[in-house]
Order: C-alpha cells, then sequence, then structure tokens
C-alpha cells in the first residue's frame, strides 16, 4: 500500500493497494464507513488524522484433480490443489516436478525455491497452491507457497502410447514407446545435456530431449539396438518431446522374449463343461465364462474359479516355456440354501475399496478373510448382526470372505479394487 504519511488539510492524497497473491482487493474503509472500492482513489484529507484500512478477499480457487487444473486460465487466479498426485520426476532446474494423478499431469514450475519441502521420486503430494502459467504451449503449475510433507510414496508405471497418440493433454506424463530406434545416430555418439534427438517406431518421429541435466545416462553411447524408452512428455511450441529421467528408462527390446497362455477347461465331475465359471489368475480376473489369459511371462500363478451351485477351485499353474491347458473339475456345492430372509447374507459395497460391510438376519460370530491361495488376511470376532470390515492395507484383487453365523456359514467372494 502506498499514500500514507502526513499532509495539511484539503491536500489531495493518491493511495493505492496492491493484492497478494491469493487475495482481491474488496474496498477502503474508514472506520466503518466504505470510501472508495478502487485500489487506487484520491483521498481529500479533513483536519483530523485518519486511518484507512485496505480490505481484500480471499481468492484462491480449490481444484480436486490435476484435469481439472489443467484447464484454469494463465491469469494470476491462485488455485489449491487438493487431490493427491505422485511425482514422476523432479531435478533441481527450476526445482521442477512433474507430477500425476488419475486425470491428468502437470508441471511444477518453481525457480523461486517456493516449495522447500523435500520430496522423493514417487511421493505422494497434496494441498499445492499456485498460479497456472503457460509457457511456449506448455502448461505449468508455479506455486506461492509452501507445500506439506507427502502423504506416501506409490511408484507408478508409465503409460504405454503409440507415438501418433500422444497430445498436449499428455503434457507431464510418465509416458512409454515400445520398440523404438534412434534415427541418423553415428558408432560413437554419445548422449549431451539439453538436445534432441529424433526416435521413431518405423511409422512415426518423435523428439527425444536430454532436459534432465547430467543424469547418468548423458556421456554415454546412444545405443543403436531397438529399444523401449519411457519419460515424461515435455511440450515446446508444436513440438512434443520425450524426456528420459534415468538410463533405466531405455530398455534394450529383447526380441527374444516370449509370453505364453494359459487355458482352462472347466467342468462338473460328470465331465459336463461349465460355461459361466469366473476365473481370477494372479491379479486379473476374466469376465464370466472367459477361460483364457494371453501374454504371460514364465511363473508360477495362483488362480481360483468360481461358478454358481459349485464350490470355489484354488490352485496355482505354472508356466514354463510353453503354452498351458489346465482342466478343473468342480464340485458340486450342495450346501442347503437358507429357507428365510432371515438366514441371507450380504456383502456390500462389493467390489469394495477401503472398507465394506457384512450384513446378516443371523448374529455374526467371526468372519475369515483369505487370499485366493487360502492364506487368512484378517480374523475377527463379531457378536452383532452387522460389522464393517476394514480393507485399506489389502492389495487389489478377489478375496474369498467367509461369514460364520448362528445359522451356519456363508462363504462369499469379495473383489478389491481401487
Amino acid at each position: 500500500m502506498t499514500g500514507g504519511g502526513t499532509f495539511a488539510e484539503g491536500t489531495h492524497v493518491t493511495v493505492s493497494a496492491v493484492a497478494a497473491a491469493g487475495f482481491a482487493f474488496e474496498n477502503w474503509t474508514h472506520g466503518d464507513d466504505v470510501v472508495s472500492e478502487d485500489a487506487e482513489f484520491v483521498f481529500i484529507m479533513p483536519a483530523e488524522d485518519v486511518t484507512l484500512t485496505a480490505n481484500f478477499l480471499s481468492d484462491v480457487h480449490e481444484v480436486a484433480t490435476l484435469a481439472e487444473l489443467r484447464a484454469m486460465p494463465d491469469d494470476g487466479t491462485v488455485y489449491h490443489y487438493t487431490g493427491h498426485a505422485v511425482i514422476v520426476a523432479m531435478d533441481g532446474f527450476r526445482n521442477r516436478k512433474f507430477i500425476q494423478d488419475e486425470t491428468a499431469a502437470i508441471l511444477i514450475d518453481d525457480q523461486p525455491g517456493t516449495i522447500t519441502t523435500e520430496y522423493e521420486l514417487y511421493d505422494v503430494i497434496t494441498d499445492v497452491k499456485g498460479v497456472i502459467n503457460i509457457w511456449n504451449e506448455m502448461v505449468r503449475f508455479q506455486p506461492v507457497e509452501n507445500a506439506p510433507e507427502a502423504t506416501d510414496n506409490t511408484p507408478v508405471d508409465p503409460e504405454v502410447f503409440n507415438m501418433d497418440e500422444v497430445t498436449n493433454d499428455d503434457q507431464a506424463k510418465l509416458i512409454k514407446f515400445h520398440s523404438v530406434e534412434f534415427v541418423g545416430i553415428e558408432d560413437g555418439d554419445v548422449f549431451a545435456n539439453g538436445t534432441n534427438y529424433i526416435i521413431t517406431d518405423g511409422e512415426n518421429e518423435f523428439v527425444l530431449r536430454t532436459d534432465f541435466w547430467d543424469v547418468d545416462y548423458i556421456g554415454e553411447e546412444i545405443p543403436h539396438e531397438t529399444l523401449h524408452i519411457a519419460g515424461v512428455m515435455i511440450q515446446f511450441q508444436a513440438d512434443y518431446q520425450i524426456v528420459p529421467r534415468f538410463a533405466a528408462d531405455m530398455e534394450v527390446d529383447d526380441e527374444d522374449e516370449v509370453f505364453f497362455n494359459v487355458t482352462f477347461i472347466v467342468e462338473d465331475e460328470d465331465g459336463d463343461p461349465i460355461t459361466n465359471a469366473v476365473i481370477t489368475l494372479g491379479e486379473h480376473t476374466n469376465d464370466e465364462g472367459v477361460y483364457i489369459f494371453t501374454d504371460l511371462e514364465p511363473g508360477v500363478y495362483e488362480f481360483l474359479v468360481a461358478a454358481e451351485g459349485y464350490h470355489d477351485y484354488v490352485g496355482e499353474v505354472e508356466v514354463v516355456d510353453d503354452h498351458v491347458s489346465y482342466t478343473v473339475v468342480m464340485e458340486i456345492d450342495d450346501t442347503s440354501v437358507p429357507d428365510t430372509e432371515a438366514d441371507v447374507t450380504t456383502i456390500f459395497p462389493n467390489p469394495a475399496s477401503s472398507q465394506f460391510t457384512i450384513s446378516s438376519g443371523s448374529l455374526i460370530q467371526e468372519v475369515k478373510i483369505s487370499d485366493i491361495s487360502g492364506k487368512t488376511m484378517k480374523h475377527i470376532s463379531v457378536d452383532a448382526n452387522e460389522v464393517t470390515v476394514n480393507t485399506s492395507n489389502f492389495n487389489n484383487g478377489l478375496y474369498i470372505v467367509s461369514v460364520y453365523t448362528s445359522s451356519g456359514v456363508s462363504v462369499n467372494k469379495l473383489h478389491i479394487q481401487r
């Protein structure tokens, strides 16, 4: 604010107020009286001391997702990002942090070093306040105050793209191209800082830029092999560019890598096919009646087969060096069906995320939750008709919930999905 001082009666004094980031000027007041709604105005000095007060309103707008934040204008408005985003890349140049949530990604451009909290790669951050700045078509989020400590650390896998699928909506995302090669590279050429290189997938070309200074591949020979390349996407004017974070983001494409299929044959004890089973193999669940799993690497996979009217079948299958066919024989579940609604046990929501509720017309005595390998994940005692179970520390996947009531045992399938 300017204009204060000592003045003679009748003097025309120009006073002005400038709002700080995150605030908007409202008015000038003298006591309870509003004397001007202009940030700069001329005040006529009376024959007494006067105190003028400049009043401001908070001008911070909350946004819950990075997609919303990216859509905001570059007009100085302060935005408060309230969601949770993962730092997928960071460096000391302008204190950059590339953050990504489930909807989009954005570059935090922090040349003054406003954010002093220290973070690690894949830290989850929230409550970041700043303004939108667009520079050469790159949307940047410039903080206006420090941000709190990380709430978690969650590694993120890059999203696989074809080169011609990338758009400006993918700015700052951690992306990956499969089976690409460098163009126009001579033997002995090495990576240099701040340099653009051309890569191709055989049909399209894309710019690879070494925009992270002095990382571990700078000075190393540029590969001639076919590669899988990951990195964050930046934009400079009309050009999209991928920036590898470190050498591990450039993997040699192993042409000898082979994937295999596992096909299940599901039948009853008489050898008749069962066509309505749902099969979970590892962490993937197929739709009802789909019995083939493709593109599997060698390894041992646990599985669960479930079909209405049959006992669940739990097992494991090993993939070595060929496709696998596995026959599952289901046993009929002749457990009596409850005669009254009082015996019905329900689980909701299903799929669940951080918790689910069990409700029964009979008294619930205990609950046991197992994964598909049969390992007990949780076992609790209950003495009520309804209980809520916390699953926030469970991984995504299929679980078996056994509910012991005064009327018997109810076995249910529960999906955890976040």
